[in-house]
């Protein structure tokens, strides 16, 4: 499995070099859905391009711009006021406060890309505690708004130090962002979820009872 991703870490690589085409693109959002998501199944994005009408007129939805964390009890972690932060869990029911059973409430909060951005095509989660590293090209999400570090298991008994990575590149942009509780509400259809660090490892967000779910 470790060959498999070093492999696919290469390609991207290679497709930094390579002038963009529709197929280029595709192949861009699989090899990112194999990072983020090495539970799922990648070819599905291959059945959805070869369900499209070739020329047809497809309008885009608002891609999401930025992503930040933060730990809402505390006086300086407001974000701004532009920004929505995600309040609710994926159906409504719970809070979307990533670690409910955790000493800090935790939340993350976003923004759409304005028109002189790339929006955000790809999320993952790092491990620095274990000595994970953000694949090639993503950003960490490395400070709240108070400058706390956006460790999204802050103090957990598990000792890991989750962070969020986004990527900003030519594939399907994310226009949805959720958290799930994981034995309490199920994962809509058309949702996906990050189960998993870029190395494979459990993240334990909230001790395993919540991940980060996207459209």
């Amino acid at each position: 499995r470790e060959c498999t991703r070093l492999s696919v870490h290469h390609i991207l690589e290679k497709l930094a070099l390579v002038n963009s085409t529709p197929n280029i693109q595709l192949l861009h959002a699989m090899c990112h859905r194999f990072i983020s998501e090495p539970d799922s199944d990648v070819f599905t994005l291959l059945e959805e391009s070869s369900k499209r009408v070739p020329g047809e007129l497809r309008s885009q939805p608002c891609g999401i711009g930025e992503i930040g964390v933060s730990y809402l009890e505390l006086k300086t972690e407001r974000p701004p006021e532009h920004y929505t932060i995600l309040s609710r869990s994926v159906t409504g029911n719970h809070s979307a406060n990533l670690a409910k059973h955790g000493s800090r409430k935790t939340y993350l909060f976003y923004r759409h890309a304005n028109e002189t951005e790339k929006p955000i095509t790809a999320i993952a989660l790092i491990d620095m505690n274990s000595g994970e590293e953000p694949p090639l090209g993503f950003e960490v999400v490395t400070q709240t708004p108070g400058t706390n570090d956006a460790n999204l298991t802050y103090k957990s008994k598990s000792n890991a130090n989750i962070h969020l990575c986004v990527y900003r590149g030519c594939g399907p942009p994310i226009t949805r962002l959720a958290v799930i509780h994981v034995n309490r509400e199920p994962l809509p259809s058309g949702w996906h979820c990050v189960s998993r660090t870029v190395n494979g490892k459990s993240p334990e967000l909230d001790a395993g009872h919540t991940m980060i779910a996207y459209q």
